[in-house]
């Protein structure tokens, strides 16, 4: 060597993509770093280095398996490959949870509650239950209202004050309260009305519309 030599090593780049699937979500990182899926589910790397992912589900999904060119990892959330060349890799979440969520409607006022407990709406009027879960639904009218029924996916239990589903996903129920018109505390004969039936109302107001009609008639004969 009759002179000073410099040397520069050339490496050829390899794509290392990851896929998400199944119903959960997660996010997956790579080391070094490139991959952050959330947003970038790809990374550009040096060919034959070692490239390790990690697989993170949210609060409510587990990760499942891996598959395509990270399928010898199994169920390990943490997959080292070899980035020889291209790859591709699919990360499976599954649901660990299933959310039931209640909404509430209609002129008059109640609770919801759950058996197991979770809901109590109130103020918490949705909650995450394991897969398959058999959950009760109580509704309770307060003072001056009356229960109008269920709606939504508990559409199927109609007027019971009491309804049971099974959490096999995300489930989303409302209940109608409605507001009533009950005699006064001393009694004296007053028409009672409940907010169940609109009629019921217009039938209340229906006497003193009748009176105040006879008084303006019998004004006009005069």
């Amino acid at each position: 060597m009759n002179s000073d030599k410099k040397c520069v090593a050339v490496f050829d780049k390899v794509v290392v993509a990851v896929i998400k699937s199944g119903e959960g979500k997660g996010t997956i990182i790579s080391n070094p770093t490139g991959i952050n899926c959330g947003d970038t589910c790809y990374g550009i790397f040096n060919e034959g280095s070692s490239i390790t992912l990690q697989a993170t589900p949210d609060s409510i999904s587990a990760f499942k398996i891996w598959l395509g060119d990270c399928e010898s990892c199994g169920n390990n959330p943490i997959c080292t490959i070899t980035a020889n060349n291209d790859k591709a890799c699919i990360a499976y979440f599954v649901r660990s949870k299933y959310i039931l969520s209640i909404s509430k409607s209609g002129t008059g006022t109640g609770t919801i509650t759950s058996d197991p407990a979770g809901i109590n709406c109130g103020t918490i009027c949705s909650a995450n239950f394991d897969p398959n879960t058999s959950v009760t639904l109580t509704a309770t009218p307060n003072a001056g209202s009356t229960f109008g029924g269920w709606g939504g996916d508990c559409q199927s239990c109609g007027y019971n004050t009491t309804c049971t589903i099974t959490i096999d996903s995300d489930k989303n129920c409302y209940t109608i309260f409605n507001f009533s018109i009950s005699s006064s505390p001393s009694g004296g004969g007053c028409f009672i009305a409940t907010g169940s039936n609109p009629l019921n109302a217009l039938l209340w107001l229906l006497p003193p519309i009748l009176i105040a009609l006879r008084r303006t008639f019998k004004k006009i004969n005069l």
